[in-house]
């Protein structure tokens, strides 16, 4: 995978710096704990519906951001809460890398590969933290990739309090797409690769349905 580019949803890809100053106390429970600012991601899925799938970016943990932003914490204060941060991202064993940056700002590197048809959901962050998703549904055939949508509320809120996102996510595959949002299409070999380049919150979030059967 390519190293990010300057740009952000934070190559900022992976796939994604923001710029944060909240007060996001009652953003909270609309958009949840963590949001990617900077990023590349991939996702490679096979006729057979295996799948490998990574992130490499920033993710931003808005309630420790919101106590920073408030002057809530002091020195000590902040090691202690973003050590928790990271305990709680590496809860999840496809996390490789969680190192604090500043200003409520992680790098994250998240890889995972399986067999969708036989796990029916894999999600990223976590099922109760929902970035991007990859869902088989066994009685439709039907395998679909979705990234969060936030409402236009949350939206207004996250650019009111400074927030930016850049990146990348690319879907990789020699299936039989059905539809897909991408922005643009690549045939490469077999594959054809489906890139979304997020630039703003208020993007169409990236979805991509397979027919598998």
């Amino acid at each position: 995978m390519t190293a990010p580019r300057p740009l952000l949803r934070p190559r900022a890809t992976a796939r994604p710096l923001a710029r944060a100053a909240l007060a996001l106390v009652l953003l909270l429970p609309l958009v949840g704990c963590y949001l990617p600012v900077w990023f590349d991601a991939e996702v490679r899925i096979s006729r057979q519906g295996y799948y490998d799938a990574l992130f490499d970016g920033y993710l931003i943990s808005l309630p420790f951001a919101s106590d920073l932003a408030a002057g809530k914490l002091g020195a000590g204060q902040e090691k202690d809460e973003s050590a928790k941060v990271v305990a709680d991202l590496k809860r999840d064993s496809a996390v490789t890398q969680a190192d604090y940056v500043r200003k409520g700002r992680f790098k994250v590197h998240w890889a995972r590969k399986g067999d969708i048809i036989r796990q029916k959901m894999m999600t990223f962050v976590r099922r109760n933290e929902q970035i991007l998703s990859l869902k088989y549904v066994k009685t439709t055939g039907m395998l679909t990739l979705e990234g969060r949508s936030l409402r236009g509320s949350d939206i207004q809120r996250l650019r009111q309090q400074g927030f930016t996102v850049q990146g990348e996510l690319r879907v990789i595959t020699p299936a039989a797409v059905a539809s897909h949002n991408a922005q643009k299409v690549v045939r490469k070999g077999f594959d054809h690769i489906y890139v979304w380049k997020i630039k703003d919150w208020g993007d169409p979030a990236p979805k991509l349905d397979i027919r598998m059967r």
